[in-house]
């Protein structure tokens, strides 16, 4: 499956192997790679796409997804950025991330690694649409798209959840709460979330960027806010068609609403979905 994963240098398993065996497939491969006497980092995907880490001398940043409005972000700032990980640097750096990330539009989570200051940065975007699970504990600190990645590496424990998991099991919400797993201490990175690592003291913190309070209360009618609700939806349709050059696309079709409602508004721009 596609995905980024990585860890800190207190873990010896091979870094290629860990890619190689858990996240290549026939259709995914590596991508990029980052390693130095701290950090291994490394990204997997699709064949067809050209994801490539983004790095300078102060730097390493890994993009698992897509982020859709950069145009609207250089508006918004009055900046100029050829890509949004030129503004994930300039942020950072900045101390005002958190200011960036509440405007991004974007299905995405992402690793920066601060090579001046030995940190780990990881976030997610802000609905948490791309998983992305980190484990902390005794100096260890791994991440990755997928747990099972995790789990191939020794030096990780592997004490069962039990109270996550019964909450799995017993309650009719079908997922685990919060930021639980299966695991202990495998941890599901929440939405609209930013964790930073130091490596050298070991200090761990984790904040919001963003949260709904945040949305201001809306006055329009019922009638009006049907057109508002039809415009946002079709905008964001439009939005990730618009890298999409073939005429037909591909949407899963299960019945339910949103499936149905998402093939309406492909057409509505003029995309044939088979």
């Amino acid at each position: 499956m596609p995905g980024i994963c990585g860890y800190t240098n207190k873990i010896n398993k091979s870094f290629n192997k860990v890619l190689e065996e858990y996240l290549v497939s026939d259709y995914v491969e590596i991508k990029d790679l980052y390693t130095d006497l701290r950090v291994n980092i490394g990204q997997a995907s699709l064949k067809k796409l050209n994801f490539k880490k983004y790095e300078t001398n102060q730097c390493v940043i890994f993009i698992e997804g897509f982020i859709y409005n950069l145009i609207e972000i250089n508006k918004i700032f009055n900046t100029n950025f050829q890509n949004v990980s030129e503004a994930i640097e300039s942020f950072y750096f900045e101390n005002k991330i958190d200011d960036l990330l509440k405007e991004i539009n974007g299905y995405f989570s992402a690793c920066l690694y601060d090579k001046i200051n030995s940190k780990i940065v990881l976030f997610t975007d802000r609905f948490g649409l791309r998983f992305l699970y980190y484990y902390q504990k005794d100096g260890l600190f791994a991440f990755s798209s997928e747990v099972k990645n995790l789990l191939q590496i020794d030096e990780i424990e592997k004490k069962l959840d039990k109270k996550a998991i019964n909450a799995f099991l017993k309650t009719p919400i079908g997922f685990f709460p919060e930021d639980t797993t299966y695991f202990e201490n495998i941890k599901l990175i929440k939405p609209s979330s930013i964790i930073e690592y130091n490596i050298l003291n070991q200090k761990f913190e984790q904040r919001y960027y963003w949260k709904y309070s945040y949305i201001a209360q809306s006055d329009l009618s019922y009638e009006d806010s049907i057109d508002k609700l039809h415009e946002v939806l079709l905008n964001a349709m439009k939005i990730r068609l618009e890298n999409v050059n073939e005429d037909n696309i591909g949407l899963s079709l299960s019945g339910g609403l949103d499936s149905r409602l998402c093939v309406a508004l492909a057409m509505e721009c003029n995309k044939k979905p088979n």
